[in-house]
């Protein structure tokens, strides 16, 4: 998920460091990057509040389908 990446990145912030402010292995992060792991609904809300950016924004291909 480049957007993820992108905005991580945007926010100085380190796929363990991301991880570890939404309370879940890093891995994770780096499994949704990477897409092998769909967001789930959590870490999509989680994830957009820590980037301080709208779910729909940050995870486009996930949230349109609503």
């Amino acid at each position: 998920m480049e957007t993820l990446r992108t905005a991580r990145e945007k926010a100085g912030l380190s796929q363990a460091e991301l991880g570890r402010r939404m309370k879940i292995d890093p891995s994770i992060v780096r499994h949704v990057e990477a897409g092998r792991l769909k967001p789930y609904p959590r870490f999509r809300r989680v994830a957009a509040g820590i980037l301080q950016m709208e779910e729909s924004e940050l995870f486009p291909e996930t949230t349109q389908a609503r």
